[in-house]
């Protein structure tokens, strides 16, 4: 067979391939189930924010700088990186609900944990907590890419990709509010809360099984552990998500930081969360669509520019409004480029592999989290927060040439 011929064949196993995982690309996919799916997804992410914000001042409040923030950070996001591989391998072989359940059950009581006294217990904690949120992020990935539609994956993506944005707007201030009132305990009850909330929730949520792949759609000589566990299609969007992200925990985890370096009293946190959370909600309400309409390359880059504008805005200006203002810049960078690098993984991604690939698509999540939270904490302690915003911008720029490679013609 020729190369042409070759490519043509490829071409039409992966329009088939498509047309099995939504058979309707055009219809509406705003359905109960789907529903059903981002109800759980916003809630997990604001059992997540509400402790985040907290984590840094429970950590300040025992001794620690930014150096034990980042490290604490770091831990909470080692399990994803070294399970999600293996979670996504479970859930292809269709122990989606029960890896689900096990995740709740572990996100409700985990929680409690933080009440233990000590920072290394608090890294331990961490590092629990981290696990669930694995087993929890890919299974409702995965959920969420079965149901999108060929054609408005990037819509779907950025519904998807609303939810921790409408969790950011509510939890991370919630939290912070709860910690000044009542110390520890109060983000506590919150959060363990939404972990039951989620399990009361899991029988229904509706499990939709991958189909049957042709023979020729697994890659020959995949015999590896390695191989069968990571998806190989979905590395380039994790790469970039990878970098593009890695600006992000300087406006979410580093906040409690910035504002007492500046003297300002950590209640204006109350505020600026609901700032960056209402600007990533409205945003992601206009740009879910925009990759499906100039292609997953262009909002790629057009998100990246944005990115990089604001983190220079927080760089050279001076106190909490610049700081917001460039966060809000961020925001909006992130609603166009996250849901466009999860449609792109759904569409490299084989039918009967889409668990796997959603797992090592969002290994690239909690590795930015997990390696800038160390890196941004030894940065800002050995420098400022300037230093931190201008390696960021650097981070923007390779993502911007990476989808120059990857994406150019999408």
């Amino acid at each position: 067979m020729s190369p042409t011929s070759k490519g043509l064949a490829a071409r039409i196993a992966w329009l088939r391939q498509g047309r099995r995982r939504s058979p309707n690309p055009t219809g509406p996919f705003l359905t109960l189930p789907f529903l059903v799916i981002l109800l759980v997804t916003f809630l997990g992410f604001a059992l997540e924010h509400v402790l985040r914000p907290v984590i840094p001042l429970i950590i300040v409040d025992r001794g620690g700088n930014a150096l034990v923030i980042g490290i604490v950070a770091t831990i909470h996001s080692l399990p994803s990186v070294l399970f999600r591989p293996l979670i996504g391998a479970l859930v292809d072989s269709g122990r989606q609900r029960s890896m689900f359940r096990l995740g709740a059950i572990v996100a409700a009581v985990s929680p409690w944990g933080v009440l233990l006294p000590g920072t290394v217990l608090l890294g331990a904690v961490r590092f629990v907590q981290g696990s669930a949120w694995a087993v929890y992020a890919v299974t409702t990935r995965t959920l969420m890419a079965r149901m999108a539609p060929n054609g408005r994956r990037g819509e779907a993506s950025g519904y998807y990709a609303a939810m921790p944005a409408l969790a950011m707007l509510i939890a991370p201030s919630a939290g912070v509010a709860l910690y000044i009132t009542t110390g520890e305990v109060g983000p506590v009850v919150v959060a363990s809360a939404l972990g039951l909330a989620t399990l009361a929730l899991a029988g229904r949520i509706a499990i939709r099984t991958a189909v049957a792949e042709p023979a020729t759609a697994t890659p020959k000589g995949r015999t590896s552990v390695w191989g069968r566990i990571v998806e190989r299609s979905a590395l380039p969007p994790t790469l970039m998500v990878t970098t593009f992200l890695a600006a992000q925990t300087i406006f979410t985890v580093f906040p409690p930081l910035y504002v007492v370096g500046i003297g300002v009293g950590v209640e204006t946190l109350a505020v600026y969360y609901p700032i960056y959370g209402l600007t990533m909600v409205l945003s992601q309400i206009f740009s879910g669509r925009l990759s499906d309409r100039i292609g997953r390359g262009n909002a790629t880059r057009l998100g990246c520019t944005i990115a990089a504008v604001g983190l220079a805005t927080a760089a050279f200006g001076d106190g909490l409004f610049t700081f917001s203002l460039g966060a809000a810049a961020y925001a909006v960078a992130v609603a166009m480029v996250i849901p466009t690098m999860s449609a792109m993984a759904i569409d490299r991604a084989p039918e009967a592999r889409l668990g796997s690939a959603m797992a090592t698509y969002s290994i690239g999540y909690q590795f930015a989290t997990g390696a800038s939270s160390l890196a941004w904490g030894a940065l800002i302690a050995l420098a400022d927060f300037k230093a931190a915003f201008v390696a960021a911008i650097a981070f923007q720029a390779i993502t911007f040439l990476l989808s120059l490679k990857f994406s150019r013609h999408s």
